[in-house]
């Protein structure tokens, strides 16, 4: 099965007549990696606070399942954060300055922000008023959902943009030059 799968990996008929594909160098980093991730970093952590005082609130103790809820929280938390940063990163590929791509960005992506944890937290209503057997698995979990959506949006769409304009690279990234040419097949 091994010998298969190295022959078709050598062999590339739809290559285009370039160079052979060469994997990319690990030991590169890339240029503003870094200055991407910190602000998405840096607002997960706050996303906690909504969770852990929905919990307080509803005067319930934190359980397994309420861990499980964090978990949920921060998936659809970084989601939020990527989609608001690709935003931003887009934008300056395409020639805008820092300070106008997170400008246009946080309005351009304040409604599927807003839909996404919209369309998450109502989903989860349901179980957080639920009385019926097995509710206290997950009334916990809905909670933190819930309340950590809350407040994970409210920093996405303040705090995000703001931590971005501050951190971002100030440089416009040559997105286009990095984009190879559509390889077209004839056969």
């Amino acid at each position: 099965m091994l010998d298969v799968a190295a022959r078709f990996a050598r062999h590339r008929p739809c290559n285009g007549g370039g160079p052979p594909h060469r994997p990319p160098n690990p030991a590169a980093p890339a240029p503003a990696a870094g200055r991407t991730v910190a602000p998405v970093a840096r607002h997960d952590p706050l996303a906690v606070v909504g969770g852990v005082l929905a919990l307080w609130i509803r005067g319930i103790p934190f359980s397994i399942s309420a861990g499980v809820g964090f978990i949920a929280l921060f998936g659809v938390a970084v989601l939020n954060g990527v989609v608001m940063v690709s935003a931003f990163r887009r934008l300056q590929g395409e020639g805008h300055a820092l300070d106008d791509a997170v400008e246009r960005g946080a309005a351009e992506r304040l409604r599927p922000v807003l839909m996404t944890a919209l369309v998450a937290s109502l989903g989860f209503v349901p179980m957080a008023l639920s009385t019926s057997a097995g509710a206290e698995v997950q009334r916990p979990l809905a909670s933190v959902v819930i309340g950590g959506l809350v407040s994970s949006t409210l920093l996405t769409l303040v705090l995000l943009p703001t931590l971005y304009a501050w951190l971002g690279d100030r440089r416009l990234p040559n997105v286009s030059a990095r984009r190879s040419k559509p390889v077209r097949c004839s056969g």
